[in-house]
């Protein structure tokens, strides 16, 4: 309905224009200058208002009343249709000119030669309601005149408070649509801004703790081997020196350990700080060059648009090109805010591959660390191999040596034969060694028993007071590295801190660059309408000139 409004109301102001036109032309067929000077002069003054075309044509039906008779219509080129139709044929070959130069113009050549049809058709019939107005005038009476007159000029105030009230609304609304998409990019700006934050610092987090329990856990793992491997080589005496060289290379290397473990927590927190910086840099250094471009791209088309304004004003001031155009901005718009929901996309769909990547680097590290437990439980099978091998030795000694008793016995029996007497002797002598040589090897087999199991007992307490040891030591560097993560998360709500005053400094520049930008619009639009006023005057003065 507002288009429509807004057609009817272009269509009644170009009806008004070509109005004053031809009384412009009647005026200048008079030829009533120098002998009705004041007349003519207050005629001229009010051409160049439509609202004063009531009024034009009373002091023109005047003057003619005046003159009435002395004075004769012009004949020839003025008078004659044709010579403006040659004046709109030199305008459209200029234009096609130009159309040339602009391809996607070529349009309106047609549109202008498709004019000329039906301006020379409402030439005739200008001519022909020109004739029945004349007879009309003559026979309206004064009266009736001045009333219609003040009717008249009341409702082409009213058209003209109509069109601005409608030019102001565009405007208005032009402004609008542009403040709700700048607000709407520092939205997602934000949002992006702070997702990418959250992901940098969990992925941060992550890779902390895990390659903290994984570095301590092959470190422990990899110390009890060795201790374990060079155990079993070495004997009781061996194990106290060899525990206080354990003890001093275990400081030692916890300590170089954590001396590089924080050497590389602290380059990698300056890489990630030294990526993050450079990510918002870039970041904000992309959107001030879409701010700047969208700003010199909206100029351009408010320009553009004024531009084709003034050329529909030209024309016939009733064209609805404006509202396609319009349609096609906010597609173009539309298209552009899809394109950037489709970049960050991309960029979200990569975070998430690094992501991926990562937890798979993470899940074969993982392996690597069930291998090593795989190993270790080998290791532990071996030791128990071991063991079952020094009590088959054990059984296989005892055999023998039942074995060699025999024998001797049986010796002793084919000896006994020969020397009786003497093997009594021996017999008694060998029984009561039997025994002493018997109760010897059970106490040298007790003895080795209870020494394994001393043994035994002594590996798993230095297990244990190692792995307490290491729990300790384990505890006491997370807790470390707790602290030394709240002082990075300290140091991250600093920068987001700084951050915010960046973007709040951004904006407030951003405000005053739109305020500027859109008063100058503003003032160069009232220009450009006032201009457009005296060139469409003076184009009228010139063409019936």
């Amino acid at each position: 309905m507002a288009d429509k409004i807004i057609r009817r109301d272009f269509e009644i102001y170009a009806k008004g224009i070509e109005r004053l036109e031809e009384l412009e032309k009647e005026v200048d067929l008079l030829k009533a200058d120098k002998k009705f000077p004041s007349e003519v002069a207050s005629i001229r003054s009010k051409l160049k208002h439509v609202s004063e075309i009531p009024q034009i044509e009373y002091e023109l039906k005047l003057l003619k009343e005046k003159i009435s008779g002395k004075s004769k219509t012009r004949s020839g080129k003025d008078s004659n249709p044709d010579v403006k139709i040659k004046s709109l044929e030199k305008e459209i070959e200029k234009k096609s000119e130009q159309c040339k130069k602009f391809a996607p113009l070529s349009k309106e050549v047609l549109h202008l030669k498709l004019e000329i049809e039906s301006m020379r058709k409402k030439i005739k019939i200008h001519e022909g309601e020109k004739k029945r107005k004349d007879e009309v005038l003559k026979k309206v009476n004064m009266g009736v005149g001045k009333v219609f007159d003040d009717v008249m000029n009341v409702s082409l105030n009213d058209i003209k408070a109509k069109l601005s009230e409608e030019v102001e609304n565009k405007e208005a609304e032009i402004q609008k649509e542009l403040h709700k998409d700048l607000k709407r990019r520092e939205e997602l700006f934000n949002e992006k801004y702070n997702q990418l934050e959250n992901q940098f610092h969990d992925l941060y987090s992550q890779r902390v703790k895990t390659e903290l329990k994984r570095e301590v856990h092959d470190k422990f793992d990899s110390l009890i081997k060795a201790e374990i491997a060079k155990k079993d080589e070495i004997s009781d005496k061996e194990l106290a020196i060899l525990k206080k060289k354990l003890s001093a290379e275990f400081v030692s290397k916890e300590k170089s350990f954590r001396e590089h473990f924080e050497k590389d927590v602290l380059e990698e927190k300056n890489a990630q700080r030294e990526h993050f910086e450079e990510m918002l840099l870039s970041h904000k250094a992309n959107l001030h060059k879409k701010f700047d471009s969208e700003i010199a791209k909206e100029v351009l088309r408010l320009r553009e648009k004024q531009k084709e304004e003034e050329k529909e004003l030209k024309e016939k001031l009733a064209q609805t090109s404006e509202i396609n155009e319009k349609l096609n901005e906010n597609l173009k718009k539309r298209k552009d805010v899809l394109r950037e929901k489709e970049r960050i996309t991309k960029q979200v769909s990569q975070i998430e591959k690094e992501k991926e990547e990562s937890l798979n680097n993470i899940l074969e590290k993982e392996k690597d660390l069930g291998k090593e437990k795989t190993r270790i439980d080998l290791l532990r099978a071996s030791l128990l191999s071991k063991k079952e091998e020094l009590t088959n030795q054990k059984k296989s000694f005892e055999k023998e040596e039942r074995a060699e008793i025999k024998k001797f016995i049986k010796q002793e029996e084919s000896a006994e034969k020969k020397l009786r007497k003497k093997l009594l002797l021996k017999e008694e002598k060998l029984k009561n060694d039997k025994k002493s040589f018997e109760e010897q090897l059970r106490i040298q087999c007790k003895n080795l028993l209870k020494q394994q199991e001393e043994n035994e007992k002594n590996l798993k307490e230095k297990l244990l007071s190692s792995e307490e040891k290491l729990k300790n030591d384990k505890k006491s560097f997370e807790e470390q590295k707790r602290l030394e993560i709240r002082h990075l998360a300290e140091q991250e709500e600093a920068l987001k801190k700084k951050a915010g005053e960046i973007k709040s400094t951004l904006q407030k520049d951003f405000e005053e660059k739109l305020k500027q930008a859109i008063k100058v619009k503003e003032q160069e639009f009232k220009n450009k309408n006032l201009a457009l006023e005296k060139e469409i005057k003076n184009k009228v003065k010139m063409f019936y000139h």
